[in-house]
């Protein structure tokens, strides 16, 4: 509340006049007038005017009669003094001393006698009476502004969520916060009893105690640190510390306000980042495989002694080089197109084989496995790529490769021309057997029927023999082929061996797929005709069928003979194994053989499980990609 000089042209002085002496009153008005400064009189003569008056207006000063027709004076103070908002001065007759005496102490600022002097000495009375109510509002405000200060800071300090502690110059702790109590598990009334260095990890103590050293000798005003605490349970808890010094106006230390912070998780999320930043140098340096960590405009940042010595660089000559740098030009624009993948997001991971320059211009094959790292917002920050030196097994590939080829060439040339003689053979044999039956003894026609046997035996070998050899030379078809199609001939095809082992072809729905016919004429053909060899007692039946999943095509054929010995399972696609079950049976050994060609051919592959209740269910995976371009 602000209380204007009287002396003042700031503004003018609102003084209320409660008395209900009209001479009174005049008395006043023309002295208070006279003086200097410019005032509002607002004149009341009974208790009740007065209220209404206060209804409309703030006064600057109040005087007031003790003595009024409708009750006291003293009725307008306020029932609380610190809560009056102008102050009342009381205007008292000869001998009401004593009354006035009790106005001053339910709240009135000063009484006053009616007398010559008085009406005189309005002016100096209502300056003197603004300038004392002016330093009581100044000391209410100050006072309550270190009300106010300190109900914030006991607020603060009991509900800040850090703890805080007042410590004296010796060190003991003078008062502590809850939040100090839950983060250490000691009740306050303990801790008063303990002294900082108590609760401090003896390994902290010597440089906890030389920052209070340098508070309590000036030399620093406050100090921040970190240091551990023991807690009461036994645990260890880190803090970070700020603490500062209050001193006396003679700058003598009275005590210290500490403030800690848990980082307890910080600190151990930092020691797991050290823990796995060492295990990954360990791992980065001492790995086998190439490790590299490239920035998204392709610069190699990190390489790891296995990279350099693949490519023959130091790290520092391939930190000045992009990966295309040591890509090989025919794999670089395939280097591109996945980097760029990984970056858009559209993988998180890419694996791919590519051809590596040396620095001596050698090249080498490596099996690249490429993650990107991105920030907060998706953007990426770098990529690591895992190297591995697969030269030797390309090589190896390439060698099988053309050994296949050259087998492949070998075998049909042989069978081919072994083809030929076979063809005359058996045909003198039946030329013989028909023309001279009769002529022939049991031996002779016996020893005759054996060269006819044979000769078809070994016809058929090698016929299977090429079917295997040109297995593989075709390329997959634009269109899928219909597989019931493809397996319905087939079954007609061997309609006399099905009716002569008196079994019956079950067929349900097959997938299509993008394989060359002839092939799949092959597949089915030689595993149907195996499952119809080996199905047992007549009345067997031979099932056949397929699902799809995705680009994965599976094919089975089920039979319920005698079944594949379990040691056997894993070599019935040998090249020529029959097996113990096939002794008696008409086969070469070539047919399953030529089936798991087919299916690597394709992505896939073959095998056989047992079928429940006795047989065999022959198995064959491939993959059904569109043809590449």
């Amino acid at each position: 509340m602000s209380c204007p000089d009287l002396g003042s042209n700031e503004r003018v002085t609102n003084i209320l006049v409660v008395d209900d002496s009209i001479t009174t009153v005049e008395l006043i008005r023309e002295a208070a007038l006279a003086g200097r400064g410019e005032i509002r009189l607002t004149v009341a003569y009974s208790l009740a005017e007065a209220r209404m008056a206060l209804t409309r207006l703030q006064p600057d000063l109040a005087l007031v009669d003790l003595v009024l027709p409708d009750g006291s004076g003293t009725e307008l103070l306020s029932a609380n003094r610190e809560e009056a908002t102008f102050p009342i001065v009381i205007m008292t007759g000869q001998g009401d001393e004593m009354e006035a005496v009790k106005a001053m102490k339910a709240g009135a600022l000063d009484y006053l006698t009616k007398s010559p002097a008085f009406l005189a000495d309005i002016p100096a009375i209502i300056g003197r009476s603004l300038r004392t109510w002016r330093y009581i509002v100044e000391r209410r405000q100050a006072v309550k502004a270190v009300q106010e200060s300190e109900l914030l800071f006991r607020s603060i300090f009991n509900f800040a969520p850090n703890g805080m502690a007042l410590i004296s110059p010796e060190g003991v702790f003078l008062h502590v916060n809850p939040a100090n109590s839950r983060l250490l598990g000691y009740t306050a009334e303990e801790m008063l009893r303990m002294k900082v260095r108590d609760i401090t990890h003896p390994d902290d103590r010597d440089f906890m105690q030389t920052a209070y050293d340098e508070l309590l000798s000036g030399q620093r005003t406050i100090v921040e640190y970190e240091k551990r605490y023991l807690c009461k349970d036994g645990s260890i808890l880190w803090g970070h510390v700020t603490v500062t010094g209050v001193r006396d106006d003679a700058q003598k230390l009275l005590y210290f306000v500490a403030q800690m912070q848990d980082v307890t998780a910080r600190k151990q999320a930092e020691e797991a980042l050290r823990q796995s930043e060492e295990r990954f140098r360990a791992v980065f340096n001492t790995a086998a495989a190439g490790i590299v960590v490239v920035s998204p405009e392709g610069k190699v940042l990190q390489a790891n002694p296995a990279l350099c010595a693949f490519t023959g660089y130091s790290e520092t000559e391939l930190m000045n080089l992009t990966i295309e740098d040591v890509t090989h030009p025919e794999d670089r624009q395939k280097t591109v197109s996945n980097y760029d993948c990984i970056h858009a997001g559209e993988k998180e991971t890419i694996h791919y084989e590519k051809r590596y320059l040396r620095k001596d211009g050698r090249v080498f094959w490596g099996n690249a496995s490429v993650a990107c790292v991105t920030d907060a917002e998706q953007r990426p920050l770098y990529c690591v790529g895992l190297v591995q030196d697969i030269t030797e097994r390309k090589q190896m590939e390439e060698d099988l490769r053309k050994a296949n080829r050259e087998l492949d060439a070998f075998v049909y040339t042989v069978s081919h021309d072994l083809r030929s003689p076979l063809t005359p053979i058996i045909g003198y044999t039946e030329f013989l057997m028909e023309q001279y039956r009769d002529n022939l003894d049991e031996q002779s026609t016996h020893i005759l029927t054996e060269i006819h046997r044979q000769g078809h035996r070994m016809l058929s070998l090698l016929e299977d023999l090429l079917s295997l050899a040109r297995a593989g030379q075709l390329e997959r078809p634009d269109e899928p082929e219909d597989c019931c199609h493809v397996v319905e001939e087939v079954v007609a095809g061997l309609v006399n061996q099905i009716a002569e082992a008196g079994v019956s072809v079950q067929q349900e729905q097959l997938p299509a797929l993008r394989v060359p016919k002839t092939l799949l004429v092959q597949l089915f053909d030689n595993l149907i005709g195996n499952a119809i060899r080996y199905a047992g007692k007549a009345g067997g039946t031979v099932e056949v069928g397929g699902n799809r999943s995705g680009e994965r095509v599976l094919f089975y054929v089920r039979d319920h003979g005698p079944g594949i010995p379990a040691g056997e399972r894993d070599r019935v696609f040998d090249l020529f194994y029959r097996g113990s079950t096939g002794a008696n049976v008409a086969g070469t050994g070539v047919g399953l053989a030529t089936v798991q060609k087919i299916a690597h051919l394709f992505g896939g592959r073959a095998w056989v499980e047992e079928t429940p209740g006795g047989g065999s269910t022959f198995w064959v995976e491939m993959i059904d990609a569109v043809k590449p371009q």
